[in-house]
């Protein structure tokens, strides 16, 4: 469902932060897209697991807590699908997000909402249906629209759209680029 929310959004240089083994490269290798994705991922094994199956598509090991530094190279679309959420530094987050996202263009973030992380999440494991160490508290910053308006602020963006989907456990903020950050 995720997935399916960012696609009609989709255009042009992508870049995927987090892109996993769900990623959008595997809609994209179904619409014959060659030459313009580019995936980051942490796990080394789901880098050169894509690097395999997508030799046309480019994919980088990055721990998204940090800085991604991509010289000359800019992108129309920013992806982040359930991803915000796990990462401890939101500045070098949204920083890596925006940095090369030309002017104009979109950076799309689909989120788990308060709705989910508060009541569903807990009570789904609390029930056994997720298990785990790491079960609640895997997410660490959850957003809302308030945020949203408030991170589109200190990184020069604007916020195009905004919903809920799912029966309001999850939600998709799409953001324009206004002004360049440093």
């Amino acid at each position: 469902m995720r997935n399916n929310k960012v696609i009609p959004y989709l255009y042009g240089n992508i870049l995927e932060l987090w892109c996993g083994l769900w990623s959008i490269a595997n809609y994209l290798n179904t619409q014959g897209v060659k030459n313009n994705y580019t995936g980051v991922d942490f796990n080394k094994k789901i880098i050169d697991a894509l690097s395999t199956n997508f030799p046309s598509l480019k994919f980088i090991q990055h721990d998204l807590d940090e800085l991604l530094y991509l010289e000359n190279i800019t992108f129309d679309t920013v992806v982040s699908i359930a991803v915000i959420e796990h990462i401890y530094n939101q500045k070098k987050f949204l920083l890596t997000a925006t940095r090369n996202l030309k002017m104009g263009w979109r950076l799309i973030i689909t989120t788990p909402s308060n709705f989910w992380n508060d009541l569903i999440y807990p009570i789904i494991c609390k029930l056994g249906m997720r298990e785990g160490k790491w079960v609640l508290t895997d997410h660490i910053t959850i957003y809302n629209r308030d945020r949203f308006l408030v991170a589109a602020n200190d990184f020069g963006l604007e916020l195009e759209h905004f919903e809920h989907f799912e029966f309001f456990c999850n939600q998709l903020a799409v953001f324009k680029k206004i002004k360049i950050i440093e």
